[in-house]
């Protein structure tokens, strides 16, 4: 008997835990918002499958079922109110301590949200793309801002970050058109890739006295900073961090900094000073030079309009001065060996450049686009003209091959279209592929019998 009677009750129990089970993910609604129960007595706020939450809405700390039971509202969930784009204010409760991913992304209409102090946690993306989005306050209790939290909120003006919060994700105010303050408490250590990048309107900018790191292009495209006041406590500052900071005159990089990315000043043109304090173990600006040198290489890895090349420098480093278009003139010293890739790459205001015979190497792409360069004076000690190393300098006019150039590597000469003539010494043996293709106005050209191989 028992042994027919088992089967019978498990399958009865089975059945019973699959209603319930899906109750909870079916939820109830209350007052027009659809809950599904997350615990004996909580619940939390759902998606309306429907996207059609709209207007004001104010969530309740509790809530009934149609059984009367009630319920603690303790989250929103992922999507909750995701694209609801008729929904224009709403009110979260004290009860509640987390609010999903994606949770507001994209209600483009939404204007306000008041966070209450509970919330222990705001999910990736949260509210993202609330372009209307102007009056928020982060809450005390968060730890960290997730990344995209509040991408791409463009009405946002002006954002506090409370003392609790630590970090600062990937993303987080990117593309906030509209900000254009930002102060921070001293808790934050950590400001991630992204974080304000694309924050066009960028002007007042406070930072965390015990930040650490900021990430690869944290404030890229922060078109209206002018100055920035980096924190003695910084010891990383990632690729192009300041990069197109169009109205950036100045900075000094801390002694503490001992990791330095790429391309930290990229297309900020207005920069006029640049420093890096006494006592960094790592990088300097000798004798004021208005660069930042790597000590152990004499590598001067970031330059400006305004920068003296000190007679210890021995490298000047791939992209030293790349789109620096507001260079006009520089002194390479006979200290310097090696000009890296794209050093002076677009530096359009460059009209004339000696280089001092002891270089022995040039990059490639070194003077790409430098298109109001009209004279260059090479080193006769160079055996090879690299890759693209005059594309489009448009303006170069009759130009000097040295006498022991072998090889003139794939569109070293491609697109100037001012030379007329060119002289090719009996060295050279190589002439790569399109060296020459689109010099318009070139009339006189000879290959020396010394040349084997066009590519």
């Amino acid at each position: 008997m028992i042994k027919h009677l088992f089967p019978r009750h498990l399958a009865v129990l089975i059945s019973l835990l699959a209603i319930l089970t899906a109750t909870a993910e079916e939820g109830f609604w209350h007052n027009g918002i659809r809950y599904v129960v997350t615990g004996s007595n909580t619940v939390a706020v759902a998606s309306s499958l429907d996207s059609s939450y709209s207007g004001d809405i104010i969530i309740p700390e509790t809530v009934n079922d149609d059984s009367q039971s009630t319920y603690t509202v303790t989250a929103i969930n992922d999507s909750a109110f995701a694209e609801c784009n008729d929904l224009t204010r709403v009110v979260v409760p004290n009860t509640v301590t987390a609010i999903g991913v994606r949770a507001f992304h994209r209600c483009l209409f939404l204007t306000g949200v008041e966070l209450p102090e509970s919330l222990n946690s705001i999910g990736k993306a949260a509210f993202a793309s609330c372009q209307s989005l102007q009056d928020i306050s982060i809450p005390g209790s968060l730890s960290v801002i997730q990344d995209s939290t509040f991408n791409s909120c463009s009405g946002l003006t002006a954002i506090s970050i409370p003392n609790s919060v630590t970090s600062i994700g990937t993303a987080a105010f990117a593309s906030c058109w509209g900000l254009e303050s930002v102060t921070m408490t001293n808790s934050v250590v950590t400001i991630g890739d992204w974080a304000f990048a694309n924050c066009y309107e960028l002007a007042s900018l406070t930072l965390s006295s015990n930040l650490t790191t900021i990430g690869n292009m944290a404030f890229r495209s922060c078109w209206a900073l002018t100055t920035i006041d980096i924190p003695a406590s910084v010891t990383t500052i990632g690729d192009e961090a300041f990069a197109i900071c169009r109205a950036l005159t100045a900075i000094s990089i801390p002694a503490a900094v001992t990791s330095l990315g790429n391309d930290i000043l990229i297309k900020s043109t207005e920069v006029t000073s640049i420093n890096v304090e006494a006592g960094n173990p790592v990088y300097d600006s000798r004798e004021d030079c208005n660069a930042i040198i790597e000590t152990a290489s004499n590598t001067l890895l970031v330059g400006c309009q305004t920068t003296i090349i000190p007679n210890t420098v021995a490298v000047i480093g791939n992209r030293a001065f790349m789109e620096c278009t507001s260079l006009t003139s520089l002194l390479i010293p006979a200290s310097v060996k090696t000009i890296g890739d794209q050093a002076f790459y677009h530096c359009t205001g460059l009209t004339a450049m000696d280089i001092p015979e002891t270089v022995t190497l040039i990059g490639e792409n070194v003077f790409q686009q430098c298109t109001g360069l009209t004279t260059v004076t090479l080193p006769q000690s160079i055996t090879y003209l690299s890759k693209g190393l005059f594309e489009n300098c448009t303006s170069l006019e009759n130009f000097t091959i040295p006498d022991k150039v072998k090889t003139i590597r794939e569109r070293a000469f491609y697109k100037c279209s001012a030379i007329t003539s060119v002289v090719l010494p009996s060295s050279v043996k190589i002439i790569g592929d399109e060296a020459f293709s689109w010099c318009t106005k070139l009339a006189s050209f000879n290959i020396p019998t010394s040349v084997t191989t066009v590519i």
